[in-house]
């Protein structure tokens, strides 16, 4: 990972040299199905701020970032006590949440308090909104999935779908039935 930054002669070295600490959040799941994500997101956000600290302190700049983690356990109740507790402590910058319902949940808030939030995770297309506050990693569902059938054709590969068909009456399972275009 590399990182390049200029000194600035205007306010920007007065920020340098003032010794601040700069507080993000990690708005993560820690304990339940989306935990694997969550956990290498804390160990690589920890690396990365380490990593910026570290170069901060080699061109002289006494300030530096800390990051403040929370499990929302996937819960949109706990995503928004927590978030609204980031806000509170004065963090306006928040990695997360890892899913699009959650980030639906809070978002309005997240606007209405100018809190940016950067999921690398939420694809919900109707999260898609003009000049809000949450910035995205990764396409939308629907991008990825044009995305993957051009990976697919791209590379020749013979599309075999297999998609259980059941009637809706049906409480004995049958095998699945497989389509071909």
């Amino acid at each position: 990972m590399g990182y390049y930054a200029a000194p600035r002669s205007t306010g920007a070295s007065s920020l340098c040299s003032s010794g601040q600490t700069f507080t993000l959040g990690a708005l993560l799941d820690l304990s339940k199905e989306l935990s694997s994500q969550g956990n290498r997101a804390k160990r690589s956000t920890a690396m990365a701020i380490d990593d910026v600290n570290a170069f901060l302190s080699t061109g002289g700049c006494t300030s530096k970032f800390a990051i403040s983690v929370s499990d929302y356990q996937l819960d949109n109740s706990i995503g928004a006590t927590d978030l609204a507790n980031f806000a509170s402590s004065g963090i306006q910058v928040v990695v997360g949440p890892l899913n699009s319902g959650t980030a639906q949940y809070i978002l309005s808030y997240a606007n209405s308090h100018n809190i940016v939030m950067i999921s690398p995770s939420s694809t919900s297309p109707a999260l898609a909104i003009a000049n809000d506050d949450l910035f995205r990693t990764v396409p939308n569902d629907a991008a990825q999935g044009l995305a993957d059938a051009r990976m697919i054709r791209d590379r020749g590969a013979t599309l075999r779908l297999v998609a259980p068909s059941y009637p809706r009456s049906s409480t004995t399972r049958r095998q699945p039935t497989t389509l071909q275009p």
